[in-house]
């Protein structure tokens, strides 16, 4: 079987191949790659990466396309000239079926025949018509209003209001055209399921897992390595969607009960860090700017540690020695960071917004709690702080869930028994 798979970004293997940074995102693609090769040896493939790193390479068994793309992927209309290079790629390789990684851009709407007649199978990752709602993370105009004095402004004209514009006019906009485009979608969660319901009641949808990086299988928490009242956050300071701020709050109003209290937040260094790099200054945005200035109104400095982004195995090693895992967000579908939590078995506090009961059964494997409540969050932490046994009963559990959905061979046997499902019945 011969399969492209169109996605955003180049991913590790092939960075790595093209003298690029060791690249921290995407592993989880490179890990489905893997274990499909070891399902079937004999499956060729290719990568199509929409990424502004241009290559045509081939690493090990597969082959990386890469335009050198730059800064088109949320386009409302799709350019013609990528169109032209995608149809190109796609007659050259002669796929049995096209796999399209993500709705967020405009690869699974493009004109039907650069598709060339090919089958097309949609992954949902994030859901765009639903994050744009919860795009500022329910702040108000007013407290953020003196945030659009900041640089990305000078360069792009970018606000809170203006990007939230942004996502719902034309990212959201152009992810409904998938959705109301394509026939096969591939998901996880009932909450993505009830989106390509929502948009196309016609639709197939297959139901299949993500398998994870794998240092998150090996790396396993106990009691004697942890940092007590330290809590890992994932990458929370990237959007006000993903609800940083909340969680600030809830750190503020335990300080003084847990003096010793440390968030340790990924991927927040260029964000919050006051001795940042002058290219992340370069950088700044509104959201930064609001974050930095609440740490400090909140007179919790000490209190919050900002953390480089990551590769799995410093992802691992935080998670490890935290006590607790939270993830605060406005909008998730199946957030990988708390699979990871639960592989490790870091005891997780998440918001009960969309997918994620899907993925954690609140009480049984973890704690569930109302989004943008800050209150219900520092309550939770509390709880556990105090009350220890409570969280590790439920690593247990968690784990168990955990391996069962991220078992990446059974993962890639269903995603090869969606491919063939396909392919066989569009023969």
């Amino acid at each position: 079987m011969r399969v492209l798979w169109i996605n955003a970004k180049l991913l590790p293997r092939a960075v790595e191949a093209i003298g690029g940074a060791k690249s921290v995102t995407s592993g989880w693609l490179g890990s489905m790659q893997d274990a499909l090769f070891e399902i079937d040896p004999s499956l060729e493939m290719c990568a199509l990466c929409l990424d502004h790193r241009p290559c045509d390479l081939k690493v090990g068994r597969v082959r990386y396309v890469s335009f050198g793309e730059r800064g088109k992927t949320w386009y409302k209309k799709v350019p013609s000239k990528i169109e032209l290079q995608c149809k190109k790629v796609i007659e050259e390789f002669n796929p049995d079926i096209i796999h399209v990684q993500g709705t967020e851009y405009f690869y699974g709407c493009m004109s039907e025949d650069v598709y060339c007649g090919k089958p097309v199978v949609v992954s949902i990752q994030g859901v765009l018509s639903a994050c744009h709602v919860q795009f500022t993370g329910g702040l108000s105009p007013k407290e953020t209003w003196w945030t659009k004095y900041n640089l990305r402004l000078l360069r792009y004209g970018s606000t809170f209001w203006r990007e939230q514009t942004f996502w719902r006019e034309k990212r959201a906009t152009q992810e409904e055209r998938v959705f109301r485009q394509q026939r096969y979608f591939i998901g996880r969660t009932e909450w993505d399921e009830a989106w390509v319901r929502y948009f196309n009641p016609k639709a197939q949808y297959f139901h299949v897992n993500e398998t994870l990086r794998e240092p998150f299988y090996r790396v396993r928490r106990n009691r004697k390595s942890i940092k007590p009242h330290t809590i890992y956050c994932s990458a929370a300071a990237g959007y006000a969607l993903k609800g940083a701020h909340w969680l600030l709050r809830a750190v503020a109003a335990l300080k003084g009960e847990f003096p010793d209290i440390q968030l340790r937040i990924v991927a927040a260094k260029d964000k919050l860090d006051k001795n940042r790099l002058f290219i992340a200054k370069l950088k700044d945005d509104a959201y930064g700017m609001y974050l930095r200035r609440l740490v400090r109104d909140l007179g919790i400095e000490n209190n919050v540690v900002a953390l480089p982004a990551l590769p799995a195995d410093g992802v691992a090693e935080e998670l490890k020695n935290a006590e607790l895992f939270v993830l605060p967000s406005l909008c998730e579908n199946s957030p990988n960071s708390l699979g990871e939590a639960m592989l490790v078995g870091t005891p997780a506090i998440a918001t009960f917004v969309g997918g994620t009961p899907s993925i954690m059964k609140d009480g049984v494997e973890g704690k569930l709690v109302p989004s943008g409540d800050p209150a219900a969050l520092a309550g939770a932490i509390r709880r556990w702080f105090l009350h220890p046994e409570e969280a590790e009963a439920c690593i247990d559990a968690a784990r168990v869930t955990a391996l069962a959905r991220h078992n990446g061979r059974k993962n890639a046997e269903d995603t090869l028994r969606v491919y063939r499902e396909i392919a066989t019945h569009n023969a």
